[in-house]
C-alpha cells in the first residue's frame, strides 16, 4: 500500500478544493485544470515527511494562470494526512537549520541570532523527534490572503498562497525596514525561497511576533461605537477622542516608515500629468467590471483634469500600497505596519512602481471613513448620529495628518488636490474591490462619491 504522505495529492480532487479557500483569488472563475510545478517534503519522523510544500500551476477557461501554494500536512487537503502542529514546527525546523531541498531554500535571516533567539520551549520542540504540543502552534483564522502561523507568541510565520515569480514585495520592504532599524515592522527573521517560471520566487516569510496586539481597525471601531453609543453631547470629544491621540501616533509611524523607504530605495518624482492619466486609466478599468461607476465618471475625470494642469513635479518613492487600519497593529510601544504586498487587485507592476506617499495618506484617511460607516451600513441613522460620525472622522484624519506633518515636516493637507486625486483613486479601487470581493460592503464606497459628487463643483 502506497503511504499517503508519499503520494501526490489528486489533481481532481484539489480542482474542487482549492476554491473553496478563504485565499483563493479566482472566486466565481470555474477551474479547468491544476498542475503540479514542485513538491517539496519537509522532514518528519519515520512514517513520512511532515508536510510538503507544493507549488500548483492553475488554469481556467475564461483568465490567466495563477499559481498557488498548498502545503499538505498543514493544509486539509482531500486524502493527505493532516498534522498542524509537527507540519508548522517543520517548516520552522527547516527555516532555522538553512535547509535547501530541491528547489526551495530555507534562510534564517542573516544578523538576527536566528535560531538562537528562540525561547527554551520552541527550541526543545525543534530537536526534539517527539509529537509536539499542539500549544506550540497556532495558525490565525482571520487572514485573508495568505496562512500564517503562530509559534508560542514569538514568532510568526506567513506562507504565501497566490504566488508570483520574483522577490515578494512584503519580504523585500520587510528586510529593508528591518535592516535599518524601523520600530514600525516586524522584525524579519527568516525566509522560504522556490522557484517558478525560472525565477527565485517568495513562498514564505518569518518575523517576530508581538502576542497582546490590536489592530487599528478593531480600536477605531470600538472608538466610534462608543460615540455612538453615549448619549452627551460631548460624546466625540470624550469617548471618540479616545483615538485621537492614536490616530495621530499612526500618522508619525507612517511618516518615519516612508523617511525609511526614501533612504532604502530612493525618490523619483513624476509629471502630474501623468499621474492623473493613471487615475483616469484606473477609472476606466474599474467602469468596465462595476457599470455602477459610470454615472460617477464625468466628476471623477474633471477632478483628474484639475489635477494634471497642476505644475508642481510630484515626488514619488516606493510605500506601502495598501495602508489601512487593519494593516496596522498597536503593539506595547509603538504602531506596526504589515503587509506590505501592495493591493492584491492591482498587477504586480503597478504594486512595485513608485508612488506619491500620499497614497498611503489616502488609504488611511478612507479607512478612517470606513470605520464610521461600517457600524451602521444596515440602517438609516438619525441626524444626530451622523453629526457625531462625521465629527469622529474629522476630529481623527486631522490627528493622523497632524502626526505624519510632526514625523515629516510636510502637511499633507498641503498639496490637497493631489491629496484629493489619491483618496478618489483609493475610492474607485474600493469599488472594484468590494464589487468582487465583499459586495455587502459596496455601498460605502459608492455613497462616498455620491457625497462628494453632490457637494464638489464639476
Amino acid at each position: 500500500m502506497t503511504d499517503p504522505t508519499h503520494a501526490p495529492v489528486n489533481a481532481a480532487h484539489l480542482a474542487a478544493w482549492l476554491p473553496e479557500q478563504r485565499w483563493f483569488r479566482a472566486k466565481g472563475h470555474a477551474v479547468r485544470e491544476v498542475r503540479p510545478v514542485s513538491s517539496v517534503p519537509l522532514g518528519g519522523d519515520g512514517d513520512g515527511p511532515a508536510a510538503r510544500l507544493d507549488l500548483l500551476e492553475v488554469r481556467f477557461d475564461d483568465r490567466a494562470p495563477q499559481y498557488y501554494q498548498v502545503v499538505p500536512g498543514l493544509d486539509a487537503v482531500p486524502s493527505y494526512p493532516a498534522d498542524v502542529p509537527a507540519a508548522a514546527l517543520a517548516l520552522l525546523r527547516a527555516i532555522a537549520g538553512g535547509v535547501e531541498r530541491g528547489t526551495n531554500r530555507f534562510r534564517p535571516e542573516p544578523g538576527t541570532g536566528l535560531p538562537d533567539r528562540l525561547g527554551p520551549r520552541l527550541t526543545a520542540a525543534l530537536s526534539d523527534s517527539g509529537p509536539p504540543a499542539p500549544s506550540l502552534v497556532r495558525v490565525l483564522a482571520a487572514e485573508q490572503s495568505n496562512t500564517s502561523i503562530v509559534f508560542d507568541d514569538e514568532v510568526i510565520l506567513k506562507i504565501f498562497r497566490q504566488v508570483e515569480p520574483g522577490l515578494n514585495l512584503d519580504l523585500e520592504l520587510h528586510r529593508a525596514l528591518t535592516r535599518l532599524g524601523s520600530d514600525h515592522v516586524a522584525p524579519l527573521l527568516g525566509a522560504v525561497e522556490g522557484e517558478l517560471q525560472g525565477e527565485p520566487t517568495t513562498l514564505g516569510m518569518l518575523s517576530g511576533y508581538a502576542p497582546h496586539a490590536v489592530d487599528g481597525w478593531a480600536m477605531a471601531l470600538a472608538s466610534v461605537r462608543d460615540v455612538l453609543a453615549d448619549d452627551a453631547p460631548a460624546a466625540v470629544a470624550r469617548s471618540g477622542g479616545d483615538f485621537e491621540f492614536e490616530a495621530r501616533r499612526i500618522g508619525a509611524a507612517v511618516g518615519e516608515v516612508h523617511a525609511d523607504l526614501r533612504t532604502a530605495f530612493g525618490v523619483d518624482v513624476a509629471d502630474p500629468a501623468d499621474v492623473a492619466a493613471d487615475f483616469a486609466a484606473h477609472l476606466d478599468e474599474a467602469v468596465a467590471v462595476v457599470p455602477a461607476l459610470r454615472s460617477h465618471a464625468p466628476f471623477l475625470h474633471a477632478r483628474y483634469r484639475r489635477l494634471a494642469g497642476l505644475s508642481t513635479p510630484v515626488p514619488i518613492q516606493r510605500v506601502h500600497g495598501d495602508l489601512h487600519l487593519g494593516q496596522l497593529l498597536r503593539t506595547s510601544h509603538t504602531w506596526w505596519l504589515l503587509d506590505f504586498e501592495g493591493e492584491p487587485a492591482r498587477p504586480l507592476a503597478q504594486r512595485r512602481a513608485p508612488r506619491s506617499p500620499l497614497y498611503d495618506v489616502a488609504g488611511l484617511l478612507r479607512s478612517l471613513d470606513y470605520a464610521t460607516h461600517y457600524p451602521v451600513r444596515d440602517e438609516a441613522p438619525d441626524a444626530d448620529a451622523v453629526r457625531r460620525l462625521s465629527q469622529w472622522s474629522a476630529l481623527n484624519r486631522e490627528a493622523l495628518c497632524a502626526g505624519y506633518a510632526d514625523s515629516t515636516g510636510v502637511d499633507p493637507g498641503s498639496s490637497q488636490q493631489l491629496l484629493e486625486g489619491y483618496v478618489l483613486d483609493r475610492i474607485v479601487y474600493e469599488v472594484v474591490y468590494e464589487a468582487t470581493v465583499r459586495p455587502a460592503w459596496l455601498p460605502i464606497p459608492l455613497a462616498t462619491l455620491d457625497r462628494l459628487g453632490a457637494g464638489m463643483p464639476q
